[in-house]
């Protein structure tokens, strides 16, 4: 079997070399990816392409390589990886006329714009929002709904372009910086109420359009604080906890009404609102980043994203999903910490963490390494421990640790 994989980040999430052993694997990658990859893992796939473009997110040159991949190669699936690869490979096997999800479904998770729609058609509790096509869209919301307000782009990640209006400065302050980079640019931004309430995350994978796996999970700490440098953590729910299985029924709700890929791993962010009900920040198609994966494999033994490639290929395995713990022994958590000063160098970066509940600790960057003005993961840890309030008193122990640790030194 011949399998194109569409994948811009590190073979270190993505060991799809791992999964895919038994097939012909052609990978298109970044540079910045191979560059990251072993000998090993390199020679494991038939051939890889690198791609390098004047701006990171440009994903053109995707259909050009993959293209040029068709003519020496018959492909029988199309597979994307990170958010960003998840439309190309639609499009691609779209045109090419291979099985897998299709665009209208992946459209439906990756642009929030059109999820919101689709699920206020259903009658699915979201925030109010509004789509922007110029300036007075907003002005007219925040007069309509009030101060403050999210204003986001449509597609995006980690909070990447997202702020927050509280004031008329605010707004004045967006607009200056401006909603597009140039006057020929179609605006591809939302405006939302702000829902001021705890943020929950829930991941699992449907496998034949059926939800095989789902477990809740809390925002320790704020998510909307990674764009100024402060980190993101997280602990997995108790099945003992009151919302437990209201969150999960509220999840259901969601993906029953969007137009869902038949196999598909799933990461959804969910608002706790003031009067107890949920309202859905966004929900993506694919396995929850960084150590959202690592924190699920050690209590549960399973892999959300491993299973959903497998069953993109027809390999759908029941037997660990069947035999899972749904009363774990203990909880998992995470910390995902970025350089906290941005036009700084970093130093005296920890080899190790000697907290023994640490179960991986793994570093992004090293000592003396240049940050400009864009936030980069520097370290992940992941937490084991008996309770979610230990691996929250852990979270908040680590990070009074690490900071004393580590070292920014400011460019004048």
């Amino acid at each position: 079997m011949n399998l194109l994989v569409i994948d811009f980040e590190s073979s270190n999430y993505n060991p799809v070399s791992e999964w895919y052993k038994d097939h012909n694997c052609y990978l298109i990658t970044s540079t910045e990816s191979l560059k990251l990859m072993s000998n090993e893992v390199i020679s494991s796939f038939k051939k890889v392409v690198d791609i390098e473009s004047l701006h990171p997110d440009n994903d053109d040159l995707i259909f050009y390589y993959a293209e040029k991949l068709r003519k020496e190669t018959v492909f029988d699936y199309v597979i994307g990886v990170r958010e960003f690869d998840l439309l190309p490979a639609a499009y691609i096997r779209k045109k090419w006329g291979l099985p897998g999800a299709s665009v209208e479904a992946i459209e439906a998770y990756r642009d929030k714009g059109v999820m919101k729609e689709i699920l206020e058609r259903n009658n699915v509790p979201i925030p109010k929002f509004s789509l922007i096509k110029n300036a007075l869209d907003v002005i007219e919301f925040i007069e309509d709904h009030d101060y403050p307000v999210i204003l986001k782009p449509r597609t995006s990640k980690r909070a990447r372009g997202i702020s927050i209006l509280k004031n008329d400065n605010d707004l004045h302050n967006s607009l200056y910086i401006g909603l597009k980079r140039n006057s020929e640019e179609l605006i591809n931004m939302m405006v939302e109420e702000f829902v001021d309430g705890p943020m929950y995350h829930v991941d699992g994978v449907v496998l034949n359009n059926q939800i095989r796996f789902i477990w809740p999970s809390l925002y320790v700490s704020n998510c909307m604080d990674f764009q100024n440098g402060n980190y993101i953590s997280s602990c997995l729910l108790s099945p003992e906890d009151k919302l437990f299985d209201r969150i999960i029924k509220y999840v259901r709700k969601c993906i029953e009404a969007l137009p869902s890929p038949v196999n598909f791993a799933f990461h959804a962010e969910v608002f706790l609102c003031s009067d107890g009900s949920f309202k859905l920040c966004e929900i993506a198609a694919r396995a929850g980043g960084g150590p959202v994966m690592t924190s699920i494999e050690n209590i549960f033994g399973i892999n959300p994203k491993e299973i959903a490639f497998n069953a993109y290929i027809g390999n759908v395995s029941n037997e660990k999903l069947n035999s899972i713990n749904i009363k774990p022994n203990s909880i998992c958590g995470w910390i995902i910490i970025p350089n906290k000063l941005i036009n700084s160098y970093i130093y005296n970066i920890p080899e190790f963490c000697p907290f023994p509940q640490v179960t991986s600790y793994k570093t992004f960057a090293k000592d003396g390494d240049y940050f400009s003005d864009e936030r980069q993961v520097i370290t992940e840890i992941t937490i084991t421990s008996s309770t979610s309030n230990e691996v929250k008193n852990l979270i908040a122990g680590i990070m009074k640790w690490f900071y004393s640790q580590i070292n920014f030194k400011a460019v004048n």
